[in-house]
């Protein structure tokens, strides 16, 4: 299920009280694997590139560590109440040589975001795609061996820029699997980054 990655899969969840499907296996704190309980819930408003949703977090208590922690889905960062997509789409306009003010204006309906926050997204993402990049690339060529993928010239002119590149591959693996259209870019890299944090243990 793509609940992780489509925040109308997730919401459906909620609605269809599908809530097992959150339960994590592995605690992200002590990385014990072991029951994770039930221990609260709260909400957050979570603004996409056509509306303004609230969305429901689940919390988890641990009995190994006796930590408490959230479940949070990957379509958008910790504490943040603007979805990737919509992120994604200003760092793309700045990618396109946008300057930070244009970048963020009436990004989706009534709003704008601020040159500051379009410097601090485009300082995170820039980061994360240089960091994950490696990975990235041999986990398509994992999924999709017959990938083909272009060098020197030739990825220039597919590609002239990182997050250009990373966005030709992602919408390479859309063609072959269709589930990889309900998820952006961003939202690859940071479920990417946040299961290499899991499985790297303490």
């Amino acid at each position: 299920m793509d609940w992780d990655t489509n925040v109308q899969s997730y919401l459906a969840l909620f609605s269809a009280d599908l809530l097992e499907e959150l339960r994590p296996k592995v605690c992200p704190i002590c990385h014990w694997e072991g029951f994770q309980q039930k221990h609260a819930r709260f909400t957050r408003g979570l603004q996409t590139l056509s509306e303004f949703l609230t969305i429901t977090i689940l919390r988890f208590f641990c009995k190994s560590c006796k930590e408490t922690h959230s479940v949070m889905p990957s379509f958008c960062r910790p504490k943040h109440t603007i979805a990737n997509e919509v992120q994604e789409v200003v760092i793309a306009r700045l990618d396109s040589g946008e300057p930070l003010k244009a970048a963020g204006k009436e990004i989706c309906p009534g709003v704008t975001i601020d040159k500051k926050t379009v410097r601090r997204w485009k300082t995170f993402w820039t980061t994360t795609m240089v960091k994950q990049e490696g990975v990235f690339v041999g986990q398509a060529l994992t999924l999709l061996p017959a990938l083909v993928l272009p060098v020197g010239e030739a990825k220039k002119a597919v590609a002239d820029s990182l997050f250009k590149w990373l966005s030709y591959i992602r919408r390479q693996l859309s063609g072959v699997f269709g589930n990889f259209d309900s998820a952006g870019l961003f939202t690859l890299l940071l479920r990417l980054h946040l299961s290499m944090a899991l499985s790297s243990g303490p």
